[in-house]
């Protein structure tokens, strides 16, 4: 577990305290950290096969069983769809551009694949195919943070934009890294008591005025918590009712060519210190 956390300080502070993980600790970060699918269904099947949290158990059961729905439909559900291949030469999402169309998802893969870069998939409802309306894209809002909405309040239903019904993303050697569907409805999507959503503590070493790189980009920036205010925060968060994964996090102001670029929340395992001469516009 430890090894996979992408920051050297966060896992050295680890070591270093003696820190101890829950199995659901465990999995929701596990869960959020960028890991290839594969290894990160691999690592969650670990977890569930040797927990003895019965209710994390089902919960990793019915998150990969979700899974591998939305992966078949988004292959086997072709009649009356095409697929085009987005490719990032430069990582750089706004340079990237549609490659191809394609009947199937296989084929779109294939040529995803031979472009030696990273590479999306994206899905598009052929409108006025017969037999199937146009599927309208929706929005969820959050019950847990606007209480006073019924359930049919909840769910948005928006006119037929064009969009792609799902997006599959893989990595430059073809792994699959991440995905969007709305082939299939998630109903708990903001439940805060399953492992994808819910507040969790996490190892922080950085104080205040830290120097930071976030991890696998070029930012660099300065921590604005302390670690007084880092306590005092994880204390409101852990008895707040609506807080989640996504409150995770101590706020850093990163730079580029000496002004403020980017100021929020960056979640600790994404960050690494840097020595002063590296991140001399953040003076």
């Amino acid at each position: 577990m430890i090894e996979l956390i992408p920051s050297k300080d966060v896992r050295d502070f680890v070591v270093k305290t003696d820190w101890i993980f829950s199995d659901f600790e465990k999995a929701e970060i596990i869960y959020h950290m960028d890991l290839p699918y594969d290894e990160m269904k691999t690592e969650l099947q670990k977890i569930s096969d040797q927990t003895d949290d019965e209710m994390l158990k089902t919960q990793i059961i019915e998150h990969i069983e979700r899974d591998q729905k939305c992966i078949q439909l988004f292959k086997e559900n072709c009649e009356g769809f095409m697929y085009a291949v987005e490719v990032d030469e430069k990582d750089t999402p706004c340079e990237s551009y549609i490659c191809g169309y394609f009947a199937e998802a296989d084929l779109a893969y294939t040529h995803g694949k031979k472009q030696g870069c990273k590479f999306d998939i994206q899905k598009y409802q052929i409108v006025g195919f017969i037999g199937r309306e146009a599927i309208k894209p929706k929005g969820y809002i959050n019950p847990y943070l606007f209480t006073d909405k019924n359930p049919d309040e909840l769910i948005l239903e928006y006119e037929y934009d064009g969009g792609y019904v799902a997006e599959f993303r893989f990595d430059k050697k073809g792994q699959l890294i991440g995905f969007y569907s709305d082939e299939v409805e998630i109903t708990d999507q903001f439940d805060p008591s399953r492992f994808e959503n819910a507040y969790i503590e996490v190892p922080n070493p950085f104080e205040e005025g830290d120097r930071v790189k976030l991890i696998e980009t070029d930012l660099c920036g300065i921590v604005r918590t302390s670690q007084k205010e880092w306590k005092k925060y994880n204390e409101e968060m852990k008895t707040s009712d609506c807080a989640d994964y996504e409150d995770v996090g101590i706020i850093v102001d990163f730079f580029m060519d000496n002004k403020k670029t980017t100021h929020g929340h960056f979640c600790p395992i994404f960050l690494e210190k840097v020595e002063e001469n590296q991140n001399d516009e953040t003076e």
